[in-house]
């Protein structure tokens, strides 16, 4: 009985830290991909109005 309960219980520390790894992973990525997205936006903000001049 004390055996399942200690495996429970490692079981559960191991898992909760595997998720906060895996949530630290995500918000990482999140950010990545967040700071790609503004970078994509400041350089099309700069592309547009070069064609929309060449195009009129």
């Amino acid at each position: 009985m004390e055996m399942k309960l200690l495996f429970f219980l490692l079981s559960a520390i191991l898992f909760q830290s595997s998720i906060s790894i895996y949530a630290m992973e995500q918000i990482k990525r999140g950010w990545v991909a967040l700071k790609d997205v503004t970078q994509m936006r400041s350089h099309s903000i700069f592309v547009f109005p070069n064609n929309f001049l060449g195009s009129s």
